[in-house]
């Protein structure tokens, strides 16, 4: 059991790095193909900043996917993690090297429930229907990542489409020497958004990390520790500096080919 736990913290490490590559390459690729920043540049600003993000983000959405399976703490709990962590990190090996960007977090998420399901069935799975449909309507399990996944979405079109067709007026007489602002803008966008998403996908490795220490009995209480959240922090900037040239590519040129 100590043996299956330390693997799966490794295969947890493991995912973290390409978790890295896949979600500089999405926050990068913008960035870097509008020539806002250069390869070098871009990718640095962006592991510094998932660096700072993993270090100081919370424990929220660690413990909402620790819920998503309701199994008891010990060896069974330990083989689904295992399971998950394995096809996930796989699933972002292949998405990488065809150049197709992916989410991380879905497709952790599909992993668990997927080991969950083949573990003690549907019965262990968090849906989240009863809770939705009952007197409080609450979101939470599978039901709240679907439903905010799907939200996420619709506020990424609908605020786009608006700050483009405002910015489109308020520059409609400007010169060549407004893309300096621009370009300032757009660095202080995408080191925003690294941090944040940092700060949000680290924590479902370190969820899974403290999951695993509870189970095998290596930890009393489920708490993040600290030297995971700092090996983290630095093998997901690891990650982020090795890039994913290849999705990079792909939303960079053949999604919407972005100019200066």
């Amino acid at each position: 059991m100590l043996g299956l736990a330390i693997l799966t913290i490794l295969l947890a490490f493991a995912f973290t790095f390409t978790n890295g590559f896949q979600d500089a390459s999405s926050i990068a690729a913008t960035f870097i193909a509008s020539r806002s920043a250069t390869p070098k540049s871009g990718m640095l600003l962006v592991a510094a900043m998932s660096f700072f993000g993993v270090l100081l983000g919370g424990s929220a959405v660690a413990f909402t996917l620790v819920g998503l399976v309701k199994v008891g703490s010990g060896p069974q709990e330990l083989v689904i993690i295992f399971a998950a962590m394995v096809t996930a990190t796989i699933w972002n090996i292949l998405t990488g090297r065809i150049g197709l960007p992916a989410s991380s977090t879905h497709s952790l998420v599909g992993g668990l429930t997927g080991a969950g399901i083949a573990a003690a069935g549907t019965g262990s799975i968090l849906w989240g229907a009863e809770e939705l449909l009952g007197p409080a309507h609450e979101l939470t399990g599978i039901t709240k990542i679907l439903f905010f996944f799907i939200i996420s979405l619709v506020i990424g079109f609908a605020g786009s489409f608006l700050i483009h067709r405002v910015t489109f007026i308020i520059l409609r007489n400007a010169r060549r020497t407004a893309n300096r602002s621009i370009i300032a803008l757009n660095w202080c966008a995408a080191a925003l958004m690294a941090f944040f998403n940092a700060a949000n996908d680290s924590q479902k490795q370190l969820g899974l990390i403290t999951m695993v220490l509870v189970s095998s009995g290596l930890a009393l209480t489920p708490e993040v520790p600290l030297w995971a959240r700092l090996v983290s922090a630095v093998i997901l900037a690891l990650g982020t500096v090795s890039g994913g040239w290849r999705i990079m590519h792909t939303l960079g040129r053949k999604i919407f080919r972005i100019e200066p």
